[in-house]
Parts: structure tokens; C-alpha cells; sequence
């Protein structure tokens, strides 16, 4: 096998002007409530058509002239709008709006890529960075009968080390066409003076019992109720919770308990899946991944979440559930959440349905050496093992950005912790911005002890976590050398069919090509079988690449219009 010439293959062509394509679904104003978990009756969208400008300098405009469609990211086709934001430049929104809330109303941005100003009524309320974490305000003091909200967006992009995921300025191959601005709902809600704003769940090993903090500015009398049974407490403190008989949650009957909780006037409706997760051997001696104390072979997918309308924001909630319950169908019972923070309307249904879940962190850094983090570690996996992060860092020197980047990764994991369908976080991929893996994992697992953690994901392996965690293109599936943690090919595949209609750019980007859906069937059916064989020396997991094309990486199952599905329903199944 000629690596150099494979290699050599999928460079990506350049300056090809990039077919805009239509989904089947008509893109929506997300009206659908955003926090499952957490709802009140108090409820209004914001979602919709937006005025908008784009200056050269930061002096907001007089005018606005041109339309927006909110909440997606300018650059998409549902957005209405195709430009590429440059770093030199502003993106302004305006709204108005009024509101017959008459308590205390807060601000939801759930995201805005990538920073923002946020005005009301002319008071600058907040400045806020990071694309990929939501932010809120308590804007009850600046509210009039009729009210004006303008928004500064600047995204930088690629171009400095802020969190960017898979976005790039000059789109090719495995990077996409970049989206800036309001990439997720907009939204208020009306609250108590002292209200509920976070919960979180913790489920014990025993299964049966749930320790409940209800988090509050002040300490107030709480009470929850599960079954027709109302427990007792206060906020900020433990609150434990005792199920008889409980009915667990797993993939095949994904059960969730409804739960409502009352403080004081405040009562919101939330829900829990009674599950555990843990690393322990098997009945042969190899450490698997166990839900509910019982071994499950993770069988998944790469999940990007990019779509050809609406590039970071899917054009609808029911595309969402459609690639969630495609997959299932198909045989596969997780998803790898690839370098980006998902709309918190894809894990409810990943939690109702029973998908689990890998959940990537967003990679930020300085720009990347391919030949350094591509190029090398695949033609010499000598290499994975041999680097170390803590004297030599990948394209994150600053301390200033460092921390950053920690204090996001820390705010999306409690905000996504509630989840029973995650299983796991995976920190660094393939070395993008990678330092002291070691010490971050530490960090994270302080916030979330209860779950795994991929430290590494294909190679610069600094040898924590739970995972071996590999990634293995253009070479037959192998198994390293083992250690004390599960053994998972986190990334695999990527086998192409670039389908004529359905495909944004002539020329095709993946790891093996095909012409034809038979061909393309064939050859995954062959890599199942080098699956299978690894699988019976105790392999714990699969993530094939992927679940859609996106733009010239055309390795998908699904095309990236979500029109075509490339793979018949047995090829997958293991």
C-alpha cells in the first residue's frame, strides 16, 4: 500500500466555487422551547427575521439594509444572507420587540459565533467570546414598553487561537465554510426573584438513587416531584431521591422520568434517565465500556453536524431527529459529536430515543502544521506515542487563551452533564491545539467524575484517560499494544462516493474512493470484517467517518442534501 500516494489522493482542490444545496426540510425559526431540561411556561422566541449590516469599522450603522433569518449563522443558505464575515469586519443585528413578562426576564443566547456586544435600548448589557457557549443577562431593569436589541459579531475565525471547530476562512477538504453571528436561539424567559437556574443529576452505582442539587442565588425550600412522589430539600444542597424498582435507562429502551420542581412561585419541569457508567473488565479480561454494569461495544459514527442549508444549524428540529433515527436504523448506537457543541435540542433527542453520545470539545489554537498533526502521525504511528505535551505544545502557546479555552470546555460540560446519552468527553483531537493533556484531563474530570474521558483522540497519545484511542485511515485495523484502558478505533473509514446532484464541489475528498453504491457497499463490508476479527480481541468501539458529506469530504453515509443514503441496512451491522 502506497500511504504517500493515497495521501497525495485526497489533497483537496482548491478555489472551486462551492453548489449551495436545499435539504428536504424548509428552514424553520426554531420556535421549539431549547433547554429540555429545564422549562418554564414563561417562554418567548426571539427567532426570526432580523435587520443587519456589515461595516467596515466598529461604529454602529444608521441604517440597516439588508434581512437576516435568526438563529442561522450568515454565510448559510437559510440565513439569507452568503457572505464569508471577514476578521476585519462588523456583523450588526437589530430587532425590536415587546414583551407582556412583568417579573424578572432574562436574556437567552444559547450562540454566537464568535464574539459579541449585546445592547439593549441603547446600555451596552454584555461583551461576550466564544462561539460555542451559550450566554444569558438579566435585562428586567433596561425593558420598556417597546424595545431595541443590537448586536456587534465579530468572527476571527481561523485567524487567531479562539475556538473555531472545523470552520476555515479558505474552506478545503476536512475544513468547512465558516458561518458567523447567532448560530442558535435567541429567547426569553420570565423568573422568580430567587428562581431555579441550574439543575444537575447525579445517579449512584446502586441505580436506584439520585442525588439532586438544585442551584439558586439564595437557599429556599425545594420540592421534587418523580412518580407521584414528592421529595423534599433545599437549593444548593444535596437532595437525595430513592426509586423502588427503578426502570434504567438504556439504548434499546431509552426511559426518561419526568421531574417537577417547585421553589417557592418557581416551578419548572425537567426529566432524568436513571443510568451509570463505568470502565470495567469483561468476562475475557478486557476493560470495555459498561452501562448499567453491564459491557456495551460502542458502535458508532463521526458526527461533524454540518448541513448544506444551514451549515452549523441544522434547518429544522426534525432533521435533527431524522439523522439521530437514520443511524439507529442503520445499526449504530452512538455518535461521535465531532468538534462542536450541538444544539441542546440533539442530546434530548439523543436521550429519548437512545443514541449515545461521545461529545467532542471545540479545538482552538494558532494555525496547524498538517504535515506535524496529519501527514506524519498517519504514515508513522511509531510516532502516537512518542511526544510529549508538556515541553512541546500544538499551536496553543498563549496562557491568556489557554485558560480560556479551559474555562469553555468546563462551562459546556456542566451545561451538558444532565444528559444520560453522553458517555463520554473527548478533550484534543489529532494534537489541534493540544498541551498538557494530563493536567486538562484532571481539570475536566473535577467538573464531571462521572463519565469517561477520551484525552487523546488519535494519536499524541500522553497515555490518561480511559481510552486508547486511534484513528486508522489508508492501513488494514489493527490493535496496539494494550494497557489499562478500553481500546476504541475512534476514527475509521471514511469511504467515498462523491454522488453526481448531490454533492456541493465537483472534485471529492475521503480515504478510499468509490463510483458506484454497490462498490461502496462491498468495501465497507470487507472493513467490517477486519471489525469483527478485533472485536473478538476486545476491541470496546467503532466511530466510523461519517454520518453526512460535508462540502468535499464526501465520505458520508448520508449525502450532504440528507437525500441520499449511500449504505444498504445490513452493512454496518457487527
Amino acid at each position: 500500500m502506497n500511504l504517500l500516494k493515497m495521501l497525495r489522493d485526497t489533497t483537496p482542490s482548491k478555489n472551486q466555487n462551492l453548489k449551495h444545496l436545499s435539504t428536504p426540510w424548509q428552514p424553520s425559526e426554531w420556535k421549539e422551547y431549547p433547554r429540555m431540561q429545564l422549562r418554564r411556561k414563561a417562554y418567548q422566541s426571539l427567532n426570526g427575521i432580523w435587520e443587519c449590516e456589515i461595516t467596515e469599522s466598529k461604529e454602529q450603522p444608521n441604517i440597516f439594509s439588508r434581512s437576516i433569518r435568526v438563529p442561522f449563522g450568515m454565510g448559510s443558505l437559510c440565513s439569507g444572507i452568503l457572505d464569508v464575515l471577514q476578521p476585519h469586519q462588523y456583523l450588526w443585528y437589530k430587532t425590536e420587540f415587546s414583551t407582556l413578562f412583568h417579573k424578572k426576564v432574562i436574556l437567552h443566547f444559547e450562540a454566537v459565533d464568535q464574539i459579541c456586544e449585546v445592547y439593549l435600548n441603547g446600555t451596552l448589557l454584555m461583551k461576550h467570546v466564544g462561539g460555542y457557549t451559550p450566554f444569558e443577562m438579566d435585562i428586567t431593569s433596561f425593558l420598556h414598553e417597546k424595545n431595541v436589541l443590537i448586536l456587534c459579531v465579530q468572527d476571527f475565525t481561523d485567524t487567531n487561537m479562539y475556538s473555531r471547530g472545523k470552520q476555515r476562512l479558505k474552506r478545503e477538504g476536512m475544513w468547512y465554510t465558516p458561518i458567523a453571528g447567532i448560530w442558535q436561539s435567541v429567547w426569553l424567559e420570565e423568573v422568580e426573584k430567587n428562581y431555579i437556574q441550574n439543575i444537575e443529576y447525579q445517579v449512584q452505582t446502586d441505580l436506584s438513587t439520585i442525588h439532586c442539587f438544585i442551584r439558586a442565588k439564595e437557599r429556599e425550600k425545594v420540592y421534587i416531584e418523580i412518580q407521584n412522589k414528592i421529595y423534599e430539600g433545599y437549593s444548593n444542597e444535596k437532595i437525595k431521591i430513592c426509586i423502588p424498582n427503578p426502570h434504567l435507562w438504556d439504548v434499546e429502551d431509552p426511559y426518561l422520568y419526568d421531574v417537577k420542581i417547585t421553589m417557592g412561585k418557581d416551578i419548572v419541569e425537567s426529566y432524568v434517565g436513571l443510568r451509570y457508567l463505568s470502565k470495567e473488565k469483561d468476562k475475557d479480561g478486557y476493560y470495555k465500556v459498561f452501562l448499567n454494569h453491564k459491557p456495551i461495544f460502542i458502535h458508532g459514527l463521526l458526527d461533524q453536524g454540518y448541513w448544506s442549508d444551514g451549515i452549523l444549524t441544522p434547518p429544522c428540529d426534525q432533521a435533527l431527529v431524522y439523522d439521530i433515527q437514520t443511524m439507529k436504523e442503520l445499526g449504530f448506537n452512538t455518535l461521535r459529536k465531532h468538534i462542536k457543541i450541538e444544539n441542546k435540542r440533539f442530546y434530548y433527542h439523543c436521550d429519548r430515543l437512545g443514541m449515545l453520545v461521545i461529545q467532542d470539545m471545540v479545538n482552538g489554537g494558532s494555525c496547524y502544521n498538517s504535515n506535524i498533526v496529519t501527514v506524519l502521525p498517519t504514515l508513522f504511528p511509531y510516532l502516537w506515542n512518542h511526544f510529549n505535551d508538556t515541553k512541546h505544545d500544538l499551536s496553543c502557546r498563549s496562557p491568556l487563551l489557554q485558560k480560556q479555552w479551559e474555562e469553555e470546555c468546563q462551562k459546556n460540560i456542566r451545561m451538558l452533564k444532565n444528559h444520560p446519552s453522553i458517555i463520554a468527553w473527548c478533550i484534543f483531537n489529532e494534537g489541534w491545539g493540544q498541551y498538557d493533556a494530563k493536567r486538562v484531563t484532571r481539570l475536566l474530570r473535577q467538573v464531571d467524575p462521572s463519565r469517561l474521558f477520551d484525552s487523546t483522540s488519535g494519536w499524541f497519545d500522553q497515555r490518561c484517560g480511559d481510552f486508547q484511542s486511534l484513528h486508522i485511515y489508508f492501513r488494514d485495523l489493527f490493535l496496539p499494544k494494550r494497557d489499562d484502558r478500553i481500546c476504541i478505533l475512534s476514527e475509521y473509514g471514511g469511504y467515498a462516493w462523491n454522488v453526481e446532484g448531490h454533492s456541493a464541489l465537483k472534485s471529492a475528498y475521503g480515504y478510499q474512493r468509490y463510483t458506484n453504491k454497490k462498490d461502496l457497499n462491498i468495501g465497507c463490508r470487507e472493513l467490517m470484517n477486519q471489525a469483527k476479527n478485533l472485536k473478538e480481541k476486545g476491541l470496546a468501539g467503532l466511530i466510523y467517518t461519517q454520518v453526512s458529506d460535508v462540502e468535499e469530504e464526501v465520505n458520508g453515509i448520508l449525502t450532504y442534501d440528507r437525500k441520499i443514503v449511500k449504505i444498504d441496512k445490513d452493512t454496518f451491522r457487527i
